[in-house]
């Protein structure tokens, strides 16, 4: 699994969004913010897009910051599991709260505080 910041107004993830109907995913809502608001992708093996997120990053005195979107509940974690059992599938969101854990280990922020969504209830590798 693959996690990637992309650029904002991406065709492929307004596709994705539009696809989906992930309403803090749309354009209009993401062009209420500036370049702090981030828009990360999840890509499997093959570099499809299957999920997405969002976050906000921002520096004061100093400090790297990373939050939940401002007027946003959570960090809107969408993601297509492919796995058919259920087995597979808590393997599948386990291995993607791992990739993200360890994403946002790579970013180097003083601060992370994030919300994820209420399904996602193993949260072990954070």
């Amino acid at each position: 699994m693959i996690i990637r910041e992309i650029r904002r107004g991406d065709p492929d993830l307004h596709a994705f969004a539009g696809k989906h109907r992930l309403f803090f995913h749309a354009q209009s809502w993401t062009s209420c913010f500036d370049e702090r608001l981030k828009q990360c992708v999840i890509l499997n093996k093959n570099e499809e897009l299957i999920g997405c997120f969002l976050y906000f990053d921002f520096r004061k005195a100093g400090f790297r910051f990373i939050i939940t979107p401002p007027w946003t509940p959570d960090v809107s974690l969408f993601y297509v599991n492919p796995a058919e059992s259920p087995v597979g599938r808590n393997s599948f969101v386990k291995d993607l709260m791992r990739a993200m854990a360890d994403y946002f280990s790579g970013q180097k922020a003083s601060h992370i505080s994030l919300n994820l969504p209420g399904e996602i209830a193993d949260t072990q590798p954070f």
